[in-house]
């Protein structure tokens, strides 16, 4: 679906968004905030992108949507300041027309004024044990003000929309769904498919997820050393995703190349998109999320999925997709040998029930025309 221009709200005003994403490695909501940013800036002419210091921009930001805050942010410490601290004021100075910022990972600086704030979750608040100390209170804290200060409230499921509803105890009429989406066109360039520099067996199942406590990878690791040795004789199990200082610790196994297990670590794109154009089928074990762009990206690439039976994996996977019980590895062994043998049918992804990503842009543009 192409974006409709006489559709979109009046253009006396600016969208503009808070680019600090740009300055992460892409997971989950870092690929929500660049899909929707493309969209946005190529489409809406008064949409904006705020950078800071000698960025390299990619190239999918055109210069003219830029405002640049000439300050080098090469130390974290510095970016934090400048878009938390100088950066609303930055924009009050700049800025004449009536404006609205969208931040769209989870957080922002309670000091924009007309904010709009995409939550993808509430995990912190649903199992503090995750994450570390410091993430714990700075996100707890960023949640309060931005309430306070009248930030307008987005969030990519219903499910999620549940959960804030419940943990930040706000009217359900306030929040907006603004969904994730994908790419008619496959969810990665097929044409620059680059396989990982690791040695990956022809027969391989793939975990897509990134080395999060709430991600359960041990009980996947459990469950395909529970696979008798002659069914899984030269056949992996790879793990892509990276860590992150504000998860908590891991439990279980979580390195090491044994018994066929493979930990990828973070992959581009590129490594991604030959991850799953080749995998047998995709696992995931989580036990609490937003959304399941994973389960998106693999249906759309044909592959069988396993996952979990949480309320956000069936909103997103309905029938397309196995699930499990997080209390019951000894079933979800006998899905992995399924996967192995091919004794799971595709699923059916049906492209009507999940948004474009133009579709998702209107969504979080229509959400941003409410926020004065």
């Amino acid at each position: 679906m192409g974006i409709n221009k006489t559709s979109t709200p009046s253009a006396d005003w600016i969208l503009l968004i808070n680019g600090n994403f740009l300055y992460q490695r892409i997971t989950g909501t870092q690929r929500f905030a660049t899909e929707i940013s493309k969209v946005l800036l190529c489409h809406y002419d008064n949409a904006r992108i705020i950078v800071a210091g000698d960025f390299e921009l990619p190239d999918w930001i055109p210069n003219d949507r830029v405002m640049h805050i000439p300050i080098n942010c090469h130390l974290r410490l510095i970016r934090y300041f400048v878009f938390w601290i100088i950066a609303p004021f930055f924009v009050r100075i700049r800025v004449k027309e009536k404006y609205v910022v969208w931040s769209p990972c989870n957080t922002g600086s309670p000091l924009f004024k007309n904010h709009l704030v995409t939550f993808h979750d509430m995990a912190t608040r649903h199992n503090p044990k995750w994450y570390s100390l410091k993430h714990i209170l700075v996100t707890l804290l960023t949640e309060e003000l931005l309430i306070k200060t009248g930030a307008k409230i987005t969030t990519v499921s219903s499910f999620s929309k549940s959960e804030i509803v419940r943990h930040l105890k706000i009217d359900e009429n306030s929040i907006s769904l603004t969904p994730n989406g994908f790419s008619l066109q496959g969810v990665f360039n097929r044409e620059e498919m680059l396989e990982p520099n690791q040695n990956i067996p022809d027969i391989f199942l793939l975990s897509v997820a990134s080395m999060d406590p709430k991600k359960n990878l041990d009980i996947i690791v459990r469950a395909w050393l529970s696979i008798p040795t002659e069914k899984r004789k030269g056949a992996g199990l790879v793990f892509a995703g990276g860590k992150n200082t504000a998860f908590g610790k891991l439990s279980g196994l979580t390195h090491g190349q044994e018994d066929g297990i493979i930990w990828l670590g973070y992959v581009s794109d590129a490594q991604l998109a030959w991850l799953y154009s080749r995998s047998k089928g995709v696992i995931l074990a989580s036990s609490y999320e937003g959304f399941g762009l994973p389960i998106v990206e693999a249906l759309a690439y044909g592959v069988r999925v396993v996952c979990s039976d949480i309320p956000a994996f069936r909103e997103v996977g309905k029938d397309s997709v196995v699930y499990f019980s997080l209390d019951d590895v000894h079933t979800l062994t006998k899905r992995l040998i399924n996967l192995l043998q091919n004794e799971i049918p595709h699923g059916k992804f049906d492209a009507s029930l999940i948004p474009t990503w133009e579709q998702a842009a209107d969504a979080v543009w229509k959400a941003a025309a409410s926020a004065f």
